[in-house]
């Protein structure tokens, strides 16, 4: 069966309320200047409203329906449905002169994923935009994204697109949204991290779930959305509001590893980093910030004392798999986490033992997002 199409409908004329009020007049056989005379109004007004050229006021609605017995909601919904689409086409025609705005944006990445309807009409595509982005034009996001990247906490990559940044958190921030959580409890988020560490052992399909029901209750909503062409981020922390705080991660590595090394280095900013605007993690990441993060993240998933103790035991660069997944089952972590610190830490090569790291994938189900 073929698709059905939707289309929006846009009438390309909505007549002022004064071309009703003249067929009215002439249907009652009266004249403009009898109309002034019974509603009180000046000749000029009547004669304004009658062109087009000026508004029916409240005042003048409820007279004109004394007068002629048309309800003065008619004459208010004419004036108003008339105000709209006359605005309307003033912002059309705003908008077609800023369609070249939409090519900074990776729109197909992200008509792919479902955050935006493919419109066949420029200027309804960069409507669709700007509506996803939540902003009123251009200048207003351009403005406002503007004000989000003094609040950057670490250096961006140099490749990275901004407006694919700020398409990216702004699906997060969506998303986010839509979750409820209880305020947040920095005490009852600590507890909730030592919970979440044997999640690194949970079903891949139920780590969003999982991680929600474990952070939630504290204050804090994760959510997971895929990576955009020129946003080379892994994660990203910031303040919805000052008792909710959101963790966003986009799988962009597809191994476990990663993926829990980005979750704790994103819980270590809320923890340390308490509400200092958005702090992003990429490849270009650097600064005090992210050194804390990331020591928070390593030591959280692999406690210190146990680390030492396992590496000066090994005899590299021959590390078995059998002790690498005793170390793990012994800590109640994924074997791949521990595969991912030796070899960040360069203790195993990069090609050695990756059959351990649980290679993730997103779901059809979820194009744009947890």
């Amino acid at each position: 069966m073929d698709k059905i199409k939707t289309y929006k409908f846009a009438p390309d004329y909505v007549p002022p309320p004064g071309e009703t009020l003249r067929e009215t007049l002439e249907f009652l056989g009266m004249s403009q200047a009898e109309l002034a005379r019974r509603t009180d109004k000046p000749e000029k007004t009547i004669s304004a409203i009658a062109s087009g050229s000026s508004s029916i006021t409240t005042e003048t609605a409820i007279r004109l329906e004394r007068v002629l017995g048309v309800p003065a909601s008619l004459w208010l919904n004419l004036q108003r449905q008339y105000d709209e689409a006359e605005q309307q086409r003033k912002e059309r025609a705003d908008l077609e002169t800023k369609l070249s705005w939409v090519k900074n944006f990776p729109l197909r990445n992200m008509i792919e994923y479902g955050w935006l309807r493919k419109c066949e009409d420029k200027v309804e595509q960069l409507n669709e935009l700007l509506s996803f982005l939540g902003a009123a034009s251009p200048k207003a996001w351009e403005s406002n994204f503007q004000h989000m990247e003094a609040s950057f906490r670490q250096p961006r990559h140099a490749k990275q697109n901004r407006y694919a940044l700020g398409a990216w958190l702004r699906r997060g921030e969506a998303i986010a949204a839509h979750s409820t959580c209880n305020a947040y409890s920095e005490s009852a988020f600590v507890q909730a991290l030592s919970d979440a560490r044997c999640l690194t052992l949970a079903p891949a399909e139920r780590i969003g779930r999982d991680i929600n029901r474990v952070c939630n209750p504290c204050g804090v909503v994760v959510v997971f959305v895929r990576e955009l062409s020129g946003a080379p981020v892994s994660g990203a922390t910031r303040w919805l509001t000052p008792r909710k705080a959101l963790i966003q991660l986009s799988l962009r590595y597809k191994t476990d590893d990663q993926l829990w090394f980005s979750f704790f280095h994103e819980a270590g900013h809320i923890l340390m980093h308490h509400k200092r605007g958005i702090l992003l993690e990429d490849d270009g990441c650097a600064g005090p910030d992210e050194d804390e993060a990331h020591r928070f993240a390593a030591d959280t998933l692999i406690p210190q004392a146990e680390w030492r103790s396992f590496t000066a035991g090994l005899r590299k660069p021959y590390i078995s798999e059998r002790a690498v997944r005793a170390f793990a089952r012994s800590l109640g972590i994924a074997p791949g986490i521990v595969v991912g610190r030796l070899q960040h830490e360069g203790l195993l090569a990069h090609s050695k033992l990756n059959a351990l790291k649980r290679k993730l994938k997103w779901r059809a189900s979820e194009k744009g997002g947890d």
